[in-house]
């Protein structure tokens, strides 16, 4: 049954699994996370998942490191490795834009700044890197054949599921950046993951024409 199947795959990040993710991260990236010689901060607005990210980080582990605030950055001494957390690096375009509109303003040409990721796609991943000086790093790669559930080598669900999939996501409103994920997190479900699951209350027609709210497993404001 295809609810079953989108039910057992579906990808759930609660506290305690990012927090692991997250010691083991700093454990195979010493080169990056070298005992106080690097700054932490969130990435992305306040109150977004950026921060919740952050607090993870501060207690999953024990390393030396200096918490800063966005604008504390252009305090920073030259050379400074700065690394941002994130929950997500989908498409990329989101990140890149923030990168470009307000950080690359307070970050100076010797700092180093790293984009750190709970999880990310290979392709966000290269679109950072190709579109801003930021170096990226991921704890959990969101390969393809994996995760992107419309792909045709990805064999979890059959084409006739995918279609289904795709007709109903373009029926509550489709996303720009959905990449066919099932993938959320205990603070919120980003939306690179498939409509259907976030998309809370969103006013459709159904075949037949009759108007319906759509009710979804995991909103993104809850």
């Amino acid at each position: 049954m295809t609810t079953n199947k989108v039910l057992d795959n579906l990808e759930v990040f609660d506290s305690r699994r990012i927090r692991e993710l997250i010691r083991k991260a700093v454990e195979n990236h010493s080169d990056i996370f070298t005992p106080g010689s690097f700054y932490i901060t969130s990435f992305g607005p306040i109150g977004k998942s950026g921060g919740v990210v952050f607090y993870d980080f501060s207690h999953a582990t024990k390393i030396s490191r200096e918490t800063i605030e966005l604008w504390q950055i252009t305090e920073l001494p030259p050379d400074s490795r700065i690394i941002f957390v994130d929950d997500l690096v989908g498409t990329g375009r989101q990140s890149v834009e923030y990168i470009q509109t307000r950080l690359n303003p307070v970050l100076s040409p010797s700092h180093r700044p790293c984009l750190f990721s709970i999880c990310a796609t290979p392709a966000g991943i290269q679109h950072v890197r190709d579109n801003s000086v930021f170096d990226v790093l991921c704890a959990f790669e969101l390969h393809e054949h994996e995760f992107n559930h419309y792909q045709e080598t990805n064999k979890i669900f059959s084409q006739a599921e995918k279609d289904k999939f795709r007709k109903l996501n373009q029926q509550i409103g489709q996303n720009t950046f959905d990449q066919g994920l099932l993938v959320a997190f205990h603070h919120s479900t980003p939306n690179n993951t498939m409509p259907f699951i976030w998309k809370d209350g969103y006013k459709y027609k159904n075949e037949g024409g009759h108007k319906n709210s759509w009710f979804a497993l995991l909103p993104r404001s809850y």
